[in-house]
């Protein structure tokens, strides 16, 4: 098996979209395949640089799309969409993945990567074994 993390290109939109859309359209019923598509292409073009793919043997796998800001304790890296098709999960890519985006961060001097998850997913344990932690910070949102 030939397994890489590689940068994403415009070429990958779609298939990153589709895994967004296959992933979390299970848990909520407002990703479409124009909302996934909207979001992989905002992403694409606002944090170049900062979007990958996981690829095996050749196919894409799954998706790590981040973007960089500033705060409080200086350069933030923050996952925005991570994500690895149901059909390989529990075989360690998205571990790898995890690996790959902390060495990445230390390399281009970020001082935090920070990521979300829902409460009542089984991502967040994932990301609590691989040193997460919650920060008492909870997101809130208004519609409007």
């Amino acid at each position: 098996m030939d397994f890489k993390i590689r940068p994403a290109t415009e070429q990958d939109l779609a298939d990153c979209a589709q895994i967004l859309l296959d992933e979390f359209g299970k848990f909520d019923r407002e990703w479409t395949a124009e909302k996934a598509n909207e979001v992989i292409g905002d992403l694409f073009e606002r944090n170049r640089g900062l979007n990958f793919c996981l690829e095996l043997d050749g196919r894409i796998i799954g998706v790590l799309f981040c973007y960089a800001h500033k705060y409080v304790k200086g350069k933030y890296l923050r996952v925005m969409e991570f994500a690895v098709s149901s059909e390989f999960q529990g075989k360690g890519f998205g571990l790898r993945a995890l690996e790959f985006i902390e060495e990445f961060a230390r390399k281009n001097d970020f001082v935090a990567l920070t990521l979300d998850s829902h409460a009542k997913r089984p991502a967040l344990n994932f990301y609590k074994k691989f040193g997460f932690k919650e920060t008492g910070w909870v997101c809130l949102e208004k519609e409007l």
